[in-house]
């Protein structure tokens, strides 16, 4: 069956994360370092949950803070969170070039700040069909449950997709549904991948 959709990753992929505008400053009024808060982050029990939709945001700035032994009200803590993110300026054009020509999926783990964000520093998040989110979904890449739920909402078959993620986990648990993976580098690697598979014909065809 010929692929119908794309399912692109967020983070990583078409907005680029830079954990240390928030885990270094947060590091210095912890009195630690920056890799200790991002292993809090990874391990702790605030940034899972919130990405799942278990805890809101309030409740999600309260743990990462009394976890990191600092007080800070929650706009603050969300400014900063929200300072990571920045828009990887090569999205735009491939994905303007699949737009009307096939489905554009969106399958990320985040949350609900970071997503409202990431509209607002990258356009071409605009361009997308559909959007798969994990707080949404309530459970996270590479969870197989993540895939299942995404094909059943978006009502397509595994072989009808191409799921593209900057992480060999995530890409591997989408292959073993039977979707096709391509695990990103780059958008050029991207667009040489998307042409291999007929999906992209040429500069300006679809």
């Amino acid at each position: 069956m010929a692929v119908t959709t794309v399912i692109f990753d967020m983070g990583g992929v078409l907005v680029w994360t830079h954990w240390e505008r928030a885990t270094v400053p947060l590091g210095r009024l912890a009195g630690t370092t920056s890799e200790k808060v991002m292993g809090t982050i990874r391990t702790g029990d605030a940034y899972l949950p919130f990405m799942r939709g278990e805890i809101d945001t309030a409740e999600f700035a309260g743990r990462m803070a009394a976890s990191l032994g600092i007080q800070m009200p929650v706009e603050e803590f969300i400014a900063l969170w929200n300072s990571i993110l920045a828009p990887n300026p090569d999205a735009g054009r491939i994905l303007e070039r699949l737009k009307g020509k096939i489905r554009l999926a969106l399958g990320s783990n985040t949350d609900p700040e970071h997503y409202k964000r990431s509209v607002e520093v990258q356009p071409a998040l605009a361009l997308f069909d559909d959007v798969l989110l994990s707080y949404e979904l309530g459970v996270c890449k590479p969870d197989a449950a993540f895939f299942s739920l995404a094909l059943e909402g978006l009502g397509v078959g595994a072989e009808e997709c191409v799921f593209i993620d900057d992480l060999s986990d995530n890409v591997a648990s989408a292959m073993a549904l039977g979707i096709e993976g391509i695990l990103f580098k780059s958008m050029a690697q991207v667009e040489e991948e998307l042409t291999r598979m007929g999906i992209l014909q040429g500069e300006n065809g679809v």
